[in-house]
């Protein structure tokens, strides 16, 4: 089984993920960032991992699914939000949606919080409270410094785990 994990990544939360999810397949795992432009129809199983941009899929990523068609699929994200609120939950519905309509088979998901960009929280700062992109409430202070904790290693262990689920489910479905 050829398997091609590939990521985006702006700080390395990413694609600290995709590593041990390629390190968690082993052998016939190849790890790529998508902007080297890996070639998909190389690989019977693509795990794809992003990171968040305004509560969606960052826009490279978004270029690079599109493309994908026919694939057996599963996906993971980075976000600074919490990893179960209603954000995620959106990302994930959205993202599956757009990955069955290109004829893909969906095997699964996985999510966790993010460390931000300590520029971005810089700008956070200075945002006032009622500013249309979240500013800096001590609600917010808290979800910033709470993602600065992440990827942690029970983020990396279910991580590991969620990729072995990946496996199993997809050499179920090819010995159907």
């Amino acid at each position: 089984m050829k398997t091609l994990v590939a990521y985006s990544s702006i700080t390395g939360n990413t694609k600290k993920i995709a590593e041990v999810i390629t390190q968690a397949i082993g052998e016939g795992a190849h790890l790529e960032d998508i902007l080297q432009k890996p070639e998909t129809d190389l690989y019977d199983l693509i795990i794809l991992g992003f990171w968040i941009d305004r509560a969606r899929v960052n826009q490279d990523m978004a270029e690079f699914m599109s493309q994908i068609k026919d694939k057996y699929l599963a996906f993971f994200f980075t976000q600074v939000g919490w990893p179960y609120g209603p954000t995620a939950k959106r990302i994930i519905a959205q993202t599956s949606q757009k990955l069955v309509e290109s004829n893909n088979i969906l095997l699964g998901d996985f999510h966790c919080q993010g460390r931000m960009n300590p520029a971005i929280i810089k700008m956070a700062r200075r945002l006032p409270v009622t500013h249309p992109r979240g500013g800096y409430s001590l609600a917010r202070a808290a979800l910033l410094a709470e993602s600065q904790l992440h990827p942690d290693l029970e983020d990396l262990k279910l991580a590991g785990e969620f990729a072995g689920k990946v496996v199993a489910k997809y050499r179920s479905q090819i010995s159907n």
